[in-house]
């Protein structure tokens, strides 16, 4: 495991008590111990409505650590283990310089 998550691992892990708050859903796995890894992807560049959708993963994260983890149907369900990577700073930064390239077409256009 990673260095914020070698304190917990699957089995010291209360899903009832205070989760690791940077870490999705606050569960105690990194991209070695998930069974379902989530890519981030910041994109708006497209958007045809407003912008905004760019900080969607980051907010989903920084929410997800308040989310109820019990599921009566699939109980420990938290236990498959799932991780959100870290978000590309590449892709944030490739996000911008073509949002304004699309906004200054659709101006032209």
């Amino acid at each position: 495991m990673n260095t914020k998550n070698e304190a917990i691992n699957r089995n010291d892990f209360d899903p009832n008590g205070i989760g690791i708050s940077s870490n999705l859903f606050g569960l105690p796995f990194d991209e070695n111990t998930s069974e379902m890894i989530i890519i981030p992807v910041p994109w708006e560049v497209t958007v045809s409505y407003a912008s905004g959708t760019a900080g969607g993963p980051e907010a989903v994260l920084n929410a997800s650590c308040q989310v109820d983890l019990f599921q009566e149907d699939i109980p420990n369900a938290w236990k498959l283990g799932m991780t959100l990577l870290p978000i590309s700073e590449a892709i944030r930064s490739d996000n911008h310089k073509y949002r304004l390239m699309a906004a200054n077409y659709i101006n032209w256009l």
